[in-house]
């Protein structure tokens, strides 16, 4: 979309900013609402056509840019900048459309620029312009003695040469071209033209049908002096082909003939012969070549190439002039594959029995010498024979004096003999044939009944007459893998015994017939299969027909078991028997049986089973179904208690019961699990109703349960258990606080402030360094921690007194007039985090997270006392008038809280410490500061030496110091020196002077640095300007400093939570160990923790909950 940019104070009006530099602002301020504004009001007819950036050649200390013609325009723009987002851009116009070579001087030597163009069109006044073109790159000659650069608008090839068209350069002697077959100009030679009014230079002699890259540049001579422009970018060009080669060929046929081929190949009359190559490889890597002279005969023959393989052919023609011969190119690549030495494969197309033999047809084979038939009995062919039959007419063979009544598996395949070498096809599929029966063997017999007999079976099988006798297997696997066989000579008897086999087993059984011929045995077929199991030596089961309790005992029938030699009783208080006892009887006559000597009132679970004994083993029937029992009322029992009360004391607990009458005692048993399985029981006499255990866990779970007990004749008669009750032990705070981390040492001092403070948390922060280490890391650079000497730290010998500390019998000043490097003993002293475990200094510890528990009103209370106090917020803008926002200063503070992160409390003591007092007196509050009228920062952020320093940081409007540099009193280089800022110091631009007799653009500012405001110039390419910032600065009311200075702290010391974190950060995870911390003073921490302790002391909200971070290190002295 085209955009239009109007007058420049319509633009900052429409935009509502301040443009300070009206170059930049014409070049880069098109607003997302001018065009808008526009479009209501102007047709797209006023917008010129887009040009187009052709090239951009150097020229002295400018360039020359060369566009497309536009007609429907008034003229051309040029903006150029060495900055590639053209923030320092500047703007030349050209009126007219005619001249479109439009030159740019005046710019420094030496130097790149990106160049952009676009037309603009005046319209009633009004000037339109098209979008600016894509940019390009142009360098300046390095001074007045080089020449301009020049460009190659064409190269064309002539014979074994080429022209090279350059533009013309009018600032120069002359041009050079050189050129090369190697792209890096690696052997490149180089021509020299003088004068630049000939722009088509000839370079000859040149290798035919050759590419060459191709530059050139212009030359200058001064004083005897040659000086040079770049090369420009290279051109290919490729000479002209030598008359002398002869025309192409092209391969019209290529085909095998036995181990070799034929290529024809197209007749071309002036050549002297053909020439053809082949290969196995399609890129010709291991090619061979054959010479065929003359051209009359087109089919060239190619022999003694390997069969059967792949080959890639080329041709081409030669002539011979002279002692000389010139190819034409290769043609293009045919395929062609050589006959196979191998025969083709066959096929059987059938297979017969023939008596213990067999008759194998196969199909007629081609290119093949005879055939060869494998067989085997299996069907991989891992026992296979072969025979071989010569000669190709006789296609069915005979293989015999194989085994009778055996299948067969069959292949053919078709050989070929070249050389003495026997080829091979494949194996042709398989087929099967099965021999005839031998006559010898005896007809089939079948099973016609099978039963077990004790430990065995007896077999009846059908009579064969012609048999000698029969054969019974039997195996436990359905595989017969593990059969037995047993022999019965003579057929006349048909029941076969088995007998030895293993009781309860299921058996498989065949059987057989044989006849023995001679010497020889002959085998029917195996029977049918057929199964039996043999008699189990287990008895049968039984069952309880009756139980009844007796006192404490119990009578049990049972049925009468068959196959047995007597029983056994089992019996339980659990449903699964895990508790069970077991009686045995002897014998089967007596079928009632008293169990006695068990417990009274309890349910019991009663089995039976039978067993018999073989060979004095016991064999078992399995167990009946269970019945159940309940024994008769203990008469001694007494009655069951209950739990009134169960309370935990410290590592322990008390347990109340209610009494009962004529008890002897009672027994209390608990346990940390809830089935009592790692149960242990204390007893209390009689009289008793409580009882406090103690030397138990604190902080845990105990379940517990009380029973009574009567004691009659030595024996003890325990009632039900009461209901259980649960109970949790206490522990002490010294017992939390070691859980939590804390050592020893810190304990005393935690105990005693909670005792004062029972609401206060106290978490350690365990930094895993050690102590030793992380004092040194927080002295890696002794002006990190600073002290401010004064009467109160002379005698306690907190200066360092190191050789670049202490000089000449002084302390340095490191800062201001007092601060100087606290000594090692200083930071171990306030780095020691047990210095300060009392009710003021611990607040350094107070974690400055959100917590949503803390309410606008606590904020209040800190901020009473201040003119902040329950009052909305009232400041004074840069004009100096009074200016309201409908919010409280303790409404804003919890808006900040909640977004950024940070504790609410922790926000307003911290703006009540930097800021607060009864009037908004205070630098960074009152937004009266002459230097930044208007500007607030209520947490001194960036307040490195004064308040001054902070208002600096609040006041940034986009301008900044890119890198270290000078600021000056004049605008120019030679002027006096007022200071030297660091990279990213904030630069308050003033006005713009344009170029000065240096060559440089400068800018009048105003720049506060180490606490001091100076008024100066600075050169323009030295300062960036960015309109985004993350905390929306400038921060000109008191809203914004609190909302997003609370954003600041959180994204800078997210990870160091804690005041005293924020002075000393031992906090690895940070990525920033004893660096990044926000105070130098080495006092600070316990500074603003005193102060923080004032505030909510005052405020009354020292009892609400408060949590802590402690540091704890390793090593601790």
């Amino acid at each position: 979309m085209k955009k239009a940019i109007s007058a420049l104070l319509a633009v900052a009006m429409l935009l509502q900013v301040a443009i300070v530099d009206s170059v930049y602002a014409l070049a880069s301020t098109a607003s997302a609402e001018a065009p808008a504004l526009q479009a209501a009001q102007m047709a797209d007819a006023n917008y010129p056509d887009a040009t187009t950036l052709v090239r951009a050649l150097a020229n002295g200390n400018g360039f020359d840019v060369t566009v497309s013609k536009v007609e429907d325009a008034t003229g051309y723009q040029v903006r150029y900048a060495t900055r590639a987002d053209f923030g320092n851009a500047k703007i030349n116009t050209y009126a007219g459309i005619d001249q479109t070579t439009l030159v740019v001087d005046g710019r420094a030597y030496d130097t790149t620029y990106h160049v952009q163009v676009r037309t603009y069109k005046i319209v009633d006044g009004v000037e339109f312009h098209s979008e600016w073109t894509a940019s390009e790159q142009v360098k300046t000659v390095k001074n007045a003695d080089y020449p301009g650069e020049t460009a190659i608008s064409a190269v064309q090839s002539n014979k074994n040469g080429f022209d090279v068209t350059v533009f013309k350069m009018t600032n120069a002697t002359g041009y050079e071209v050189r050129y090369a077959t190697r792209s890096d100009f690696g052997n490149a030679k180089t021509n020299t033209y003088a004068d630049t009014d000939n722009t088509v230079l000839t370079v000859t002699g040149r290798a035919y049908d050759t590419n060459y890259h191709v530059q050139a540049r212009t030359y200058k001579t001064v004083n005897g002096k040659t000086y040079y422009s770049d090369w420009t970018v290279s051109a290919l060009v490729k000479t002209a082909k030598d008359p002398n080669i002869p025309a192409a060929t092209s391969i019209t046929a290529v085909k095998a003939n036995e181990n070799g081929f034929d290529v024809t190949v197209s007749k071309v009359a002036d050549a002297s012969g053909y020439e053809v190559r082949y290969a196995t490889r399609s890129d010709f890597g291991n090619a061979k070549t054959n010479t065929y002279a003359g051209t009359d005969e087109t089919v060239l023959t190619v022999t003694g190439r390997a069969y059967d393989a792949k080959y890639n052919v080329q041709a081409r023609t030669y002539k011979t002039v002279g002692s000389t011969t010139y190819y034409s190119d290769w043609s293009a690549s045919q395929e062609v594959t050589t006959v196979s030495m191998y025969p083709s494969t066959v096929s059987i197309t059938g297979v017969k029995g023939n008596g213990n033999g067999f008759d194998v047809t196969v199909s007629k084979a081609s290119n093949a010498n005879g055939y060869e038939i494998r067989y085997a009995t299996r069907s991989d062919f891992g026992n296979a024979k072969t025979d071989m039959f010569d000669g190709t007419d006789k296609t069915s063979f005979t293989i015999g004096y194989r085994a009778y009544d055996a299948k067969y598996y069959v292949q053919a395949r078709a050989y070929k003999t070249v050389d003495g070498v026997k080829y091979y096809s494949a194996w042709s599929a398989s087929a099967q044939v099965t021999t005839a029966q031998n006559p010898n063997t005896p007809a089939v017999t079948s099973i016609t009944a099978v039963k077990a007999n004790e430990n065995g079976f007896d077999v009846t099988v059908s009579k064969v007459a012609d048999a000698t006798g029969y054969e019974v297997r039997y195996a436990t696997r359905s595989d017969f893998g593990n059969a037995k066989t047993n022999t019965y000579a003579g057929t006349d008897e048909t029941v076969l015994t088995v007998t030895g086999r293993a009781y309860d087993a299921k058996y498989y059984v065949q059987a057989r017939t044989y006849k023995t011929v001679g010497t020889t045995t002959y085998y029917s077929d195996w029977s049918s299969s057929q199964e039996v199991t043999t008699v189990s030596m287990y008895p049968g089961a039984v069952s309880i027909t009756g139980v009844k309790a007796n006192g404490n005992s119990f009578d049990v029938t049972v049925s009468k078991a068959s196959n047995a030699s007597g029983y056994e009783v089992r019996y339980a208080t659990r449903s699964d028997f895990s508790n069970a006892k077991t009686d045995s009887f002897d014998g089967t006559d007596k079928t009632t049986f008293t169990i006695d000597g068990r417990a009274y009132d309890a349910k019991y679970y009663v089995q039976a089973r039978a067993y018999k004994t073989i060979d004095g083993q016991k064999y078992y029937s399995a167990w009946s179904a269970s019945k159940q029992v309940t024994t008769e009322a203990d008469p001694y029992l007494p009655d069951t208690t209950s739990i009134t009360s169960v309370a935990g004391v410290v590592n322990g607990f008390t347990v109340k019961w209610n009494g009962v009458e004529g008890a002897s005692g009672y027994e209390i048993q608990f346990a940390t699990k809830s089935d009592f399985s790692n149960a242990a029981t204390q007893t209390a006499a009689g009289a008793d109703t409580s009882i406090t255990i103690t030397g138990r866990a604190g902080d845990a779970t105990y379940y517990v349960r009380v029973r009574a007990f009567n004691t009659v004749g030595g024996s003890n008669h325990y009632s039900d258990w009461s209901a259980t009750k649960t109970v949790k032990t206490l522990s002490s705070f010294t017992d939390d606080l070691k859980k939590a981390g804390f050592p020893d040492s810190y304990i005393p001092a935690l105990v005693e402030l909670h005792e004062e403070h029972p609401n206060w948390k106290f978490e350690a922060f365990v930094t895993g360094l050690d102590w030793n280490t992380a004092v040194k890391g927080e002295r890696k650079s002794h002006n990190q921690q600073l002290i401010q000497k004064y009467s109160g730290n002379d005698d306690r010998g907190f200066y360092c007194t190191c050789s670049d500390c202490y000089k000449n019998g002084n302390y340095v000043i490191q800062e201001g007039s007092t601060w100087v490097s606290a000594s090692q003993s200083a930071v171990e002293y306030y780095m020691d985090p047990r210095n300060f475990l009392d009710e003021q200094y611990i607040f350094q510890f107070e974690s400055t997270f959100y917590d949503s528990k803390q309410t606008a009103a606590g904020v209040e209370a800190i901020l009473k006392g201040t003119w902040m106090y329950n009052s909305k917020i009232t400041y004074k803008d840069a004009a100096g008038k009074t200016q309201t926002i409908n919010k409280k200063y303790s409404e804003a503070i919890m808006e900040a809280a909640k977004d950024s992160g940070m504790s609410a409390y922790y926000l307003a003591s911290k703006i009540r410490q930097e800021v607060g007092g009864a009037t908004a007196s205070a630098g960074g509050a009152s937004g009266t500061n002459s230097t930044y009228p208007g500007i607030y920062n209520y947490y001194n952020i960036r307040a490195n030496t004064g308040a001054l320093d902070g208002l600096a940081w609040a006041s940034w409007d986009g301008y900044s110091a890119n890198t270290t540099c000078r600021v000056r009193k004049s605008p120019t280089t030679s002027s006096a020196e007022l200071v030297m800022i660091s990279s990213g110091t904030t630069v308050h631009v003033k006005s713009e002077t344009g170029k000065q007799s240096d060559g440089y653009t400068w800018y009048q500012v105003s720049v506060t640095y180490r606490g001091k405001t100076y008024n100066g110039y600075i050169r323009s390419d030295l300062v960036d300007y960015s309109r985004t910032d993350t905390y929306n600065r400038p921060w000109t009311d008191p809203y914004k400093s609190i909302y997003y200075g609370a954003k600041w702290i959180y994204n800078n010391f997210k990870d160091q939570f804690t005041g005293y974190l924020q002075k000393f950060n031992v906090n690895p995870d940070s990525g920033q160990l004893y660096s990044h911390e926000y105070m130098a003073n080495v006092q600070a921490a316990a500074s603003e923790a005193a102060s923080a302790y004032k505030a909510y002391k005052e405020a009354g909200i020292l009892d609400d909950e408060i949590v802590f971070s402690i540091p704890v290190f390793k090593n601790m002295p």
